[in-house]
């Protein structure tokens, strides 16, 4: 079943902590998709695929898209901030953060069976451009299939189907 490839994480993730390490490996899955609402007023999403690439050795390969529908450079920067880490406590513990990137490296460390994982520089989507103050949540929320089928021809749909 595709839909099993897929896995779409809490859109809170980013401000309340990525979820515990899975005990599904994260090379079982194709595409990750992470809804953010900056601010709790501006959808952007998150895309990640993941594909083992054979060559004399087995590598998993990640590449993010992050998507920004007002394409405006502050929330740009909110979105890299997603990507990085947040700290987790501002008074205490500030060092101590983790962002998707690392989420994906200790998630990769604790299932993988010594399978090199490389990250890709993230690709920011750079179209369709919000025409307006009020569509981020079609555009940014609701367009992870689309996005993922734009990129990527060869992407099954139904993993995002319900």
């Amino acid at each position: 079943n595709s839909r099993e490839k897929c896995l779409s994480l809490s859109s809170l993730s980013w401000e309340l902590g990525w979820p515990r390490t899975p005990s599904t490996p994260l090379g079982e899955y194709e595409y990750i998709i992470n809804p953010v609402n900056m601010r709790a007023s501006h959808w952007d999403i998150i895309v990640i695929r993941l594909t083992y690439v054979d060559t004399p050795k087995k590598i998993l390969r990640v590449q993010i898209y992050m998507y920004e529908p007002l394409m405006d450079e502050e929330y740009h920067d909110d979105l890299e901030v997603v990507m990085k880490g947040v700290a987790k406590d501002d008074e205490k513990n500030i060092a101590e953060k983790e962002g998707i990137r690392g989420f994906l490296e200790r998630w990769h460390a604790a299932t993988a069976d010594n399978v090199p994982l490389i990250i890709n520089p993230v690709e920011w989507i750079k179209a369709p451009e919000q025409p307006d103050g009020s569509s981020c949540g079609v555009l940014g929320g609701g367009s992870g299939p689309q996005l993922s089928y734009w990129k990527h021809e060869a992407a099954n749909l139904q993993c995002f189907e319900e």
